[in-house]
Formats: C-alpha cells, sequence, structure tokens
C-alpha cells in the first residue's frame, strides 16, 4: 500500500515536471520575434537559445534607422547592393517600399559583426541603416 503511495507522487511529480518544460517551451516560441522567424522560417530548429538570444539583441540594441538628408560627398552603401540572406528561407523577397515599421533588417546579408559602425543608406529615401558594433565584454 505504501508503495503504491509514493509510485503514485513520483508519477505526480514527474507529470508536473514535464507540463512545466512544456510551457517553457512554448512561451519561447510563443515570444520569438517574428522578424527571426521571417528568415529562419523552416529552419527553426537550427537556432540555439543563444542564437535567439544574440539575434534579438542585435534588432533591439544595435540596429538604428534614422532620417538623415543625403549628402552628395556620403559613401554609404545602398542597400539595394546589399544581397539577401536567403540561406534559411529561399522565398525571402527585397521589400519594394521601405516601410519604417515593417522592415526587417535580418533579410539582408548587412555587417552585424565589424569592428566598426556599417552605414547603409535606403535608395531614393533619407533613411540610413546604423548596424552599431558589438560591444565587447571582458
Amino acid at each position: 500500500m505504501k508503495f503504491k503511495t509514493v509510485f503514485s507522487s513520483v508519477i505526480i511529480l514527474v507529470g508536473a515536471i514535464l507540463l512545466s518544460f512544456s510551457s517553457k517551451a512554448q512561451e519561447g516560441t510563443t515570444t520569438l520575434d517574428p522578424r527571426i522567424s521571417e528568415v529562419y522560417r523552416d529552419n527553426m530548429k537550427l537556432l540555439s537559445d543563444v542564437r535567439v538570444e544574440a539575434l534579438t539583441r542585435l534588432l533591439n540594441e544595435r540596429v538604428e534607422i534614422r532620417e538623415e538628408a543625403y549628402s552628395r560627398d556620403e559613401k554609404y552603401q545602398l542597400l539595394s547592393e546589399v544581397p539577401l540572406f536567403n540561406k534559411y528561407n529561399t522565398a525571402l523577397t527585397r521589400d519594394e517600399v521601405f516601410n519604417i515599421n515593417t522592415f526587417n533588417v535580418l533579410k539582408y546579408n548587412l555587417a552585424f559583426f565589424e569592428n566598426r559602425d556599417a552605414l547603409y543608406r535606403v535608395d531614393n529615401t533619407n533613411f540610413v541603416i546604423i548596424i552599431h558594433q558589438k560591444a565587447y565584454r571582458r
């Protein structure tokens, strides 16, 4: 009789732990930035938690889009000259019209990991995309 009680308690405990892990896994997928999902599409399983965290930080902390009037002597690379990053989603397409609210910087193979800031002019607009260099931790 005592064995059944202990066994039942163990089963309930294991079930609760599994349910907890299941809830955490579902939380992770529902809070994933849609810009990451768009670029990695059906290959999301290739992304580790560390990579997702790094991409989220990149999007939230290192990308800046600002309005800046065109200067004849500027040397910014045009966004149209940058290839798409379509390694994981071959259906990605370039944005026909630039919309600051829906633009996904991850779609483009920009210099995210340079030792200096990288600047790109959005063609025929007053918008400049700035990828700030990664702050190195000691």
